[in-house]
């Protein structure tokens, strides 16, 4: 367990890390001809190193029980595994998969350079304004009901600090870029759960 909880944290850290305005200037300064790949480089990063916890966190797994999951409570955890990961789905889906992902670096879908961007204020964005990060929520909690371990509860911990942590940093960013606009968007929007925070 302790490697799981090492490499989550390592995961969340490292995240926040490379897609802070700072490091990416700096690579930007490095070589503005490979930084069109730096958005694919966090992407690959981030699915590699997330695949390694995964196993982590399947193949050496404590099964030390915090309470005994009944069947309708892990179904009830099934179904909201199941609804946050189609929330996520959804939500890449609306940014556009080829620039949330990077591969915009190989095709032309990527805004030019001389277009403002825009304040995603629609679709799930009008109910939170991190719809993502709801998901993942969403999907914890769920995976929480279906295996109620230690393991579990300690990255389920350790994943909502981080949560709040990078909500605030990417809140940060989004203020910079868009002003009041943003500010205002704040007001009337919740962040991660409609009608309460």
């Amino acid at each position: 367990m302790f490697y799981f909880i090492l490499l989550l944290v390592f995961f969340y850290a490292s995240h926040s890390w490379l897609a802070s305005e700072g490091v990416k200037d700096f690579f930007l300064k490095c070589s503005a001809s490979l930084f069109q790949f730096y958005r694919l480089f966090f992407t690959l990063f981030s699915v590699l190193l997330w695949s390694v916890i995964t196993w982590l966190f399947i193949y050496k797994h404590d099964y030390t029980y915090i309470f005994s999951s009944v069947v309708p409570i892990k179904y009830g955890g099934i179904f909201l595994a199941i609804a946050g990961l189609f929330i996520i789905a959804l939500s890449i889906l609306k940014y556009g998969f080829t620039d949330f992902t990077g591969l915009s670096a190989f095709v032309n879908t990527k805004r030019s350079n001389n277009t403002e961007p825009v304040l995603n204020t629609g679709g799930m964005n009008s109910i939170v304004r991190h719809p993502i990060y709801t998901g993942i929520i969403v999907a914890l909690i769920g995976l929480a009901l279906i295996i109620p371990t230690q393991m579990t509860a300690a990255g389920v911990f350790i994943s909502f600090i981080y949560l709040e942590i990078g909500i605030g940093l990417e809140e940060k960013k989004l203020e910079k870029e868009f002003g009041d606009s943003y500010r205002h968007y704040k007001l009337k929007v919740k962040k991660v759960i409609p009608f309460l925070y």
